[in-house]
């Protein structure tokens, strides 16, 4: 099982976005999808349950940062089995598009990992992504 774990402090409506966007492109994959809040003030937990009522939303204490909010995904991911962790800021959109030619040009690769944040609130087409990478015989590990 995937898990597809998204951090957020304070933006609300990029997270919005974003889970609404994991969601459209995760349809047809077994996924937990997860947003982890680092201290958000702005309404992010309030907005998830209403709006998302089958995303999970783990809120840490205080604001422990990027670097402390995804260790924290990751260690929950770790803690509750999942094959794979596909692990992003809210901002992001890796496009298949882009992996396709990333693949093209190295024809030896054993695996392939997408590491991309934007500005467009919005996130990647994950299985076109996916559809990609195994079309080529490679895993495919996304992270922010």
């Amino acid at each position: 099982m995937i898990a597809v774990i998204v951090l957020t402090h304070d933006r609300e409506h990029l997270l919005r976005q974003c889970v609404d966007n994991v969601l459209a492109r995760t349809s047809s994959l077994t996924t937990e999808n997860l947003v982890w809040d680092n201290a958000s003030t702005d309404g992010t937990r309030e907005m998830v349950a209403e709006r998302f009522p089958g995303v999970e939303i783990l809120a840490l204490p205080e604001n422990e940062g990027s670097s402390g909010g995804f260790h924290a995904g990751f260690a929950e991911g770790v803690r509750r089995g999942f094959d794979w962790l596909w692990v992003m800021d809210d901002d992001t959109l890796p496009t298949p598009e882009a992996l396709e030619r990333a693949l093209d040009e190295t024809p030896g690769a054993v695996g392939a990992g997408v590491v991309s944040p934007t500005y467009f609130g919005a996130v990647a087409d994950v299985a076109g992504l996916a559809e990609v990478a195994h079309g080529r015989g490679v895993p495919l590990i996304v992270d922010e």
